[in-house]
């Protein structure tokens, strides 16, 4: 799963299809990189937002799996 973040950085990063939505949050946050914890994962195309009704989602079912590119996108 490749992360991109608001600033252009990005974080790339393998995880089991298993693996939850909450998981990626939980490696972003260990990540350091914001400085909020208001934002949301979210693919580009098609648009979705992965927030915390899909928490429990794994990445297989949420169709993340075997790739993913995701942006950061921070909460106004």
């Amino acid at each position: 799963v490749l992360v991109r973040f608001p600033t252009g950085e990005r974080k790339e990063r393998r995880f089991h299809s298993s693996a939850t939505i909450e998981s990626l949050y939980d490696y972003v946050d260990s990540l350091g990189c914001l400085k909020t914890e208001n934002y949301k994962l979210v693919s580009n195309f098609p648009r979705v937002v992965y927030s915390t009704e899909k928490y429990q989602l794994s990445l297989r079912e949420a169709g993340l799996h075997p790739h993913a590119s995701l942006f950061v996108e921070l909460d106004a």
